[in-house]
């Protein structure tokens, strides 16, 4: 991959590795010189700069000897060209082995730490999403058990279950109020509306459709669930187990 950039006439290519060497030289040439040195770069230019004036000082008024002077510069300049190769050698470990590996081990760091806040945040989304299907299952079995005549799918729809996080909260919430003596709210209804489409059959038919889904004594949720088979192009059922057949002996036993 190129960066691409345009001077005035001219159009170059730059590419991405040169941005990078320029950060990472960067930090090994800092990483080398706190270990060298160990002290800020304007401090260690003012050490020399104070003993070259100390040699100049002792010169200039006869303090030393040339011979001796001589001696301490070739000294100096000596140690200065072994602190530089010993800089020169750090830095190029730093470059080509530590630094990149202090770069890798801090993205690593980064990557899990990030990877901990969205499991957490992943953990009270679904503990909260629990809360709320099981809070709105109480409140579907008190109405189931109130005196006013009502069927397991009108609660659900009364109780908006399709406002719920997923098609599987639904499906659970569906699910639980099955295993009762209620029955289930979309018992018969599989192969009209497939358990992948509850929740937005459940929003279909109470937001934009003139069905009654939320009076107790009717059963228009039947027709929809037909009208919700015939617009996705869901095969026909077999005779006996369309809805017409299916619920006409459960609301009207022999």
């Amino acid at each position: 991959m190129w960066l691409q950039w345009r001077q005035p006439g001219t159009r170059k290519e730059v590419p991405k590795f040169a941005g990078y060497l320029r950060i990472l030289s960067r930090r090994a040439l800092s990483e080398a010189w706190e270990i060298v040195f160990a002290d800020r770069p304007v401090t260690v230019v003012i050490g020399f700069i104070v003993a070259g004036l100390l040699i100049y000082i002792q010169r200039r008024y006869d303090v030393q000897t040339p011979a001796e002077v001589k001696d301490a510069l070739i000294s100096g300049g000596t140690s200065l060209a072994i602190w530089g190769a010993v800089f020169l050698t750090t830095f190029l470990l730093h470059l080509l082995y530590y630094t990149p590996k202090h770069n890798v081990a801090e993205l690593k760091a980064d990557r899990d730490n990030v990877r901990r806040q969205l499991d957490s945040a992943y953990d009270l989304k679904t503990k909260r999403c629990m809360e709320v299907r099981e809070n709105m299952f109480q409140r579907c079995m008190e109405m189931l058990k109130s005196p006013e005549p009502m069927l397991p799918f009108h609660v659900v729809v009364r109780h908006e279950a399709y406002n719920l996080e997923d098609n599987d909260d639904v499906s659970w919430l569906c699910d639980e109020i099955g295993k009762t003596s209620y029955g289930h709210p979309f018992a018969g209804l599989d192969l009209y509306v497939p358990r992948s489409d509850r929740k937005e059959f459940l929003r279909w038919i109470r937001l934009f459709t003139d069905y009654d889904a939320i009076s107790g004594d009717t059963t228009d949720y039947l027709d929809a669930a037909e009208e919700w088979r015939h617009n996705h192009g869901y095969p026909e059922p077999p005779a006996e187990v369309r809805i017409a057949r299916l619920f006409d002996k459960r609301l009207r036993p022999e």
